[in-house]
């Protein structure tokens, strides 16, 4: 198996669990809510993630191919935000108080998202 089927394999198993948790056992989720009270050791871990699955990537397609499915799974991610209005609502209004907060809390996922669209632009046109 290549790098790549092996990530696909990961996050294959990663969703049947996650759905066969949700309809055993909704309240096994609650665990990612605790770690989300942790983000400093959250980001870190998420960075090493994405850092490692990128390569990976990045080593047999090129940042058009990956923005475009990158857009397909904000999509896909919309749909669930879009199930849970109250939710989303509260999201929106946490990141929207004011430029401030958004920047100090999101700094550095702005930068990455930025940075992905800059250079599929630039890929692109150039």
């Amino acid at each position: 198996m290549t790098a790549i089927e092996i990530l696909a394999v990961i996050f294959s198993a990663i969703i049947i669990l996650k759905i066969l948790i949700f309809i055993i056992n909704p309240n096994l989720l609650k665990i990612s809510a605790k770690l989300l009270k942790k983000p400093l050791f959250i980001i870190p871990v998420y960075l090493i993630f994405a850092g490692t699955v990128g390569y990976y990537i990045f080593k047999i397609w090129n940042i058009v191919g990956v923005a475009a499915v990158m857009l397909l799974t904000s999509i896909l991610i919309g749909l669930n935000f879009i199930v849970f209005p109250q939710v989303t609502d509260g999201i929106i209004k946490e990141m929207s108080a004011s430029r401030k907060t958004l920047l100090h809390k999101a700094w550095l996922p702005t930068l990455i998202w930025l940075g992905i669209a800059l250079w599929t632009l630039y890929a692109v046109f150039a």
